[in-house]
């Protein structure tokens, strides 16, 4: 019979599986609104990353479908967020184009998510719950405690990456957007009376 640490376990790595699904088409929105090739083509890298973990988890969930996993028992956290990651990545793919402020509020939430699914990964591989289903995962599966470990710390160390190089691009933009204000003209009136109605006496 399997245990609920399995099952839990398996319903939280499958949500994650979707939110990185959501989270690469997100990126993949952003990128096609970006001009600079070498910001975008980060973007891209990051995107395919994000694909790359959603990949890896489900090749761990094939080693679990024994569980007999319940789709409607996902944690809801995780499921509201990949809604509202679908949601905005279709608003995104409407607009013609973004402004250099939208660009940056939509790093920082890029940045968010990131810092999020870290914790969430986090989360999952503590050592206790780690152990108590790779003891489990064993009996049936070439699975062991180091195996996913190491698959979640790199999972982790990508996110971190991750978070560094959006805070680069959100500082480039913003620093463009700082720039095009201190470019903007200036009007000096020599004179600014003459542009004063003249007053009834």
């Amino acid at each position: 019979m399997v245990s609920e640490n399995l099952k839990d376990f398996t319903r939280q790595i499958v949500s994650c599986s979707d939110l990185e699904e959501e989270i690469f088409r997100f990126y993949q929105s952003v990128a096609k609104k970006m001009d600079s090739p070498e910001l975008r083509g980060q973007i891209v890298s990051i995107g395919y990353d994000s694909l790359k973990h959603s990949m890896t988890v489900k090749e761990i969930v094939k080693t679990v479908e024994k569980t007999e996993l319940n789709l409607h028992n996902r944690p809801k956290v995780l499921t509201e967020l990949t809604e509202e990651v679908a949601e905005i990545s279709k608003q995104i793919n409407e607009l013609s184009c973004l402004s250099t402020e939208e660009f940056i509020d939509v790093f920082k939430a890029l940045t968010d998510l990131e810092d999020r699914l870290a914790e969430i990964y986090l989360n999952i591989c503590q050592p206790k719950i780690l152990r108590a289903v790779a003891n489990e995962l064993e009996i049936g599966a070439p699975v062991n405690l180091k195996s996913l470990t190491k698959i979640f710390e790199d999972i982790i160390r990508d996110k971190q990456m991750h978070r560094e190089v959006l805070f680069d691009i959100r500082y480039c933009f913003a620093s463009q957007e700082q720039r095009a204000r201190s470019s903007a003209p200036v009007v000096r009136y020599t004179n600014p009376d003459r542009w004063m109605p003249p007053q009834a006496f």
